[in-house]
């Protein structure tokens, strides 16, 4: 065998597609070597267990030799629109190749290093003839060949089927192909994963021609994962909520008439959902191209953000009825072209481009069609039960995760079948890393009770979430249920930069009001940041309306004492991070505060940094003067702005204003009252 194999690597004279010895020796160590296995049967009869390591090496040499050949040869893709040249020499060099995959192994070089590189290098080479070659004679024992380096990949745990399934997707665009490659593979659930893809290549390829049938496009996609198998690996289980996530996406947009109808589709922001979808599905696509070998670099992937930023947009033209919605459906394209393969971009791609094309409102979709059905299988807590009824309420939908719990939309038990019934928002504990550095899981729980109950103080205000009620029995877990405040948070309209001076004024002023409000009952809310500031009648910022007023959320830290979890890392105060005297809270509230109004001003997060860690340290060195306040100082026109926020952002709690004298200093603001443009520059 290894003479054969010195007369396929000897120097042939004139054509080496015309070289006979060469192929005479191929077609001897296909049928000795390869397709009986008869020669590698022999060795391990006659070895004995002292020499069985140097045989088993040069067997394996043997095997990458052959392999390394075969590669040289097949390596290059056909030129389209030509016979292909000395055809039986090809087809006897690929089912060569066919008939290796089968018979390497384990069982052949114990070298598994060895084998892992040979094994990707021969799925790469042929995946990259399957994308390139013109269609012709060879075409199905290529696919073939490459349907069996693929069961071998996952035979021996080299990759797993959700690897082959992207894989595929970014080399494979033909039908014929893909059903090939089913037929040729011997591991049943690659051949299900398959054929369930070429399905929905097929209803995308059906949407690009007839401009129709999104939503069973989007079936398709969520029928791929029905087709993986069950606990098989981590990634797998991945890749299958991943597919059902970009589904749910692609159908809400999919079922939409109007970019009216795709918000109401929503329980977030427009595109939230489909932003998860694509952001998920992305992540696997680049950890799957690396661990094959395939990754273009080290890139990370875009396209989320790329819809995020498309979701603005659709924001936006809600709003005011102008947006850039073509320049960002042509960044989003672009990123969701690199980061997702094969149908998996194209349908994407499509579904985009119908959003662009719809209208601000139009007439609804049939009922069969609604939000609910959409969001249905949208996942809940493990703790949660079956029933979805937790303390006399009924678990619409989730909502996020905040600093201390989880947040739901709930609707009173006896009322969950009534969709005109109030919704309400019901957050529950959560007994966080940071929470346990400190307390028992007991001890969490008692004080979030004793705090929860420090509640049932605070005053109806119209800047503040009415509080419905608190159930510390309820199980699993105690409950905390507040009034459902509806409207974009204050972050996300910093995010679409739909402020002006005087505006942003006007929301701190209502901000502080509540806050104030508050303190004169002796509470703090300890988690004041952009995303716990809703903002009512949006549309008011049109000049429609009533004004816009802003609502404060979130109390599930409210409490009358700074305890363990308090804060977010952006906006925490020293003393929350153990700097300084931690006997009030409320100060912990004014110098968030200071943290908002340079964030609503100048549209920047005044403390930012890699990790929570550095952006701790950001807060205990400095005493009312970073860098960033010190620029404002330094200005005549932002003088007083930045010494409003350096008098709320004082190291030592006592030296601190009161949020009322805050809000007294930011009435006299002249910032703005001539140049209302936003936001304020400031030095870098």
């Amino acid at each position: 065998a290894a003479r054969k194999a010195d007369l396929l690597e000897r120097p042939a004279h004139g054509d080496p597609d015309t070289n006979v010895p060469a192929f005479l020796a191929l077609r001897e160590l296909a049928s000795a070597l390869c397709e009986p296995s008869s020669l590698n049967d022999l060795r391990l009869i006659g070895e004995d267990d002292e020499g069985q390591g140097a045989h088993d090496e040069r067997l394996g040499d043997l095997f990458q030799r052959i392999t390394n050949w075969l590669v040289i040869r097949e390596g290059d893709p056909l030129e389209r629109g030509s016979q292909v040249p000395q055809f039986t020499t090809r087809l006897r060099q690929l089912r060569t190749m066919l008939h290796l995959v089968d018979a390497d192994g384990p069982h052949v070089d114990p070298r598994k290093d060895v084998v892992r590189q040979r094994r990707l290098l021969t799925q790469r080479v042929l995946l990259n003839r399957v994308r390139l070659d013109p269609k012709g004679s060879l075409r199905r024992t290529l696919c073939a060949a490459t349907a069996r380096t693929c069961d071998a990949l996952v035979r021996e745990e080299i990759a797993d089927i959700s690897d082959i399934v992207i894989a595929a997707a970014g080399n494979v665009s033909h039908l014929d192909d893909l059903k090939t490659m089913a037929e040729a593979s011997m591991v049943p659930e690659i051949e299900c994963a398959l054929r369930a893809y070429g399905k929905l290549l097929q209803a995308t390829r059906t949407v690009q021609r007839d401009g129709h049938g999104l939503v069973a496009a989007a079936d398709a996609l969520k029928a791929i994962g029905n087709e993986l198998p069950v606990a098989r690996s981590a990634r797998i289980e991945a890749l299958r909520q991943a597919l059902s996530l970009l589904a749910r996406g692609l159908r809400s947009v999919g079922a939409s008439n109007s970019l009216g109808e795709i918000a109401e589709r929503s329980s977030g922001t427009p595109l939230a959902m489909l932003e998860r979808g694509v952001a998920s599905l992305a992540q696997l696509v680049s950890g799957s191209r690396r661990r094959l070998g395939s990754s273009p670099g080290d890139e990370s992937p875009t396209s989320a953000a790329a819809i995020w930023a498309m979701g603005l947009e659709v924001e936006r033209a809600l709003r005011t009825s102008v947006s850039e919605i073509d320049q960002a459906f042509a960044s989003a394209v672009s990123a969701v072209d690199r980061d997702l393969p094969g149908a998996f971009g194209e349908l994407t791609r499509t579904l985009l481009k119908h959003l662009c094309s719809l209208p601000l409102d139009g007439p609804r979709r049939a009922p069969s069609i609604a939000p609910m059905e959409i969001e249905v299988d949208a996942p809940l807590p493990a703790w949660a039960p079956p029933s979805r009824i937790v303390g006399g309420f009924y678990l619409v939908r989730t909502v996020g995760t905040g600093a201390v719990g989880s947040v739901f939309v709930a609707r009173r038990v006896e009322e969950r079948q009534d969709p005109s019934a109030p919704l309400f928002a019901l957050k529950v504990p959560d007994y966080s890393a940071a929470a346990a550095r400190t307390l028992s899981e007991d001890e969490f729980l008692r004080l979030f009770r004793e705090e929860a109950g420090a509640l049932l103080a605070l005053p109806e205000h119209p800047n503040i979430a009415r509080f419905v009620t608190f159930d510390a029995g309820a199980g699993p877990k105690p409950i905390l249920v507040m009034e459902l405040v509806e409207g974009p948070s204050l972050e996300r309209m910093l995010e679409m930069g739909d402020l002006s001076l005087g505006r942003a004024r006007e929301l701190l002023l209502g901000v502080g009001a509540g806050l104030d409000a508050m303190h004169q009952v002796g509470v703090a809310h300890l988690d004041v940041k952009p995303s716990n500031i809703i903002v009512c009648n949006a549309n008011a910022i049109t000049g429609v309306g009533q004004p816009p007023k802003p609502v404060l959320v979130d109390f599930g830290l409210a409490g009358r004492h700074l305890r363990p979890g308090c804060g977010t890392a952006n906006y925490g105060s020293p003393e929350i991070w153990g700097a300084g005297e931690a006997s009030n809270a409320i100060p912990a509230d004014v110098y968030a505060f200071g943290c908002l109004i340079f964030e609503a001003y100048t549209g920047k997060t005044l403390f930012d940094g890699n990790g929570e860690a550095a952006m701790i340290t950001q807060h205990t060195t400095h005493d009312g003067d970073p860098k960033a306040v010190r620029a404002l100082l330094g200005r005549p026109e932002t003088q007083d702005l930045g010494a409003l926020i350096a008098q709320c952002l004082r190291r030592n709690p006592r030296d601190r204003i009161t949020i009322r004298q805050a809000c007294q200093l930011l009435g006299n603001l002249t910032l703005g009252v001539e140049n209302q443009h936003w936001p304020v520059r400031i030095a870098s």
